[in-house]
């Protein structure tokens, strides 16, 4: 039996989410939330391989999301998403442990 990876999207774009889901559900094993507190819940039951996570939540910055993470799930790879290609926040986003970083 072909274990599928996991990943959970951490979005405020709900829009966006179930175009994600949509687009990955065939080969991964996905969660898609839109608010922080409710990712954190998903990460520690769903305990995904992979973390797509915005840049810009209303409740926090995808950079302080991403410190918790890499602290509390180091098994977790990071990939953040962003509609803005600003340098200084991929340098920091991979410096804080992302994995990757999309536009």
């Amino acid at each position: 039996m072909e274990t599928r990876l996991k990943v959970l999207a951490l979005d405020d774009d709900t829009a966006f989410l179930e175009e994600l889901r949509t687009a990955l559900e065939s080969n991964f094993t996905v969660r898609v939330v839109n608010e922080v507190a409710q990712a954190m819940r998903t990460l520690a039951q769903f305990r995904p391989e992979i973390l797509l996570l915005d840049m810009n939540m209303p409740e926090a910055t995808g950079l302080q999301v991403l410190k918790v993470v890499r602290q509390r799930y180091p098994e977790t790879s990071v990939i953040m998403l962003t509609g803005e290609a600003k340098t200084e926040m991929v340098v920091e986003a991979i410096r804080s442990g992302a994995s990757d970083y999309v536009v």
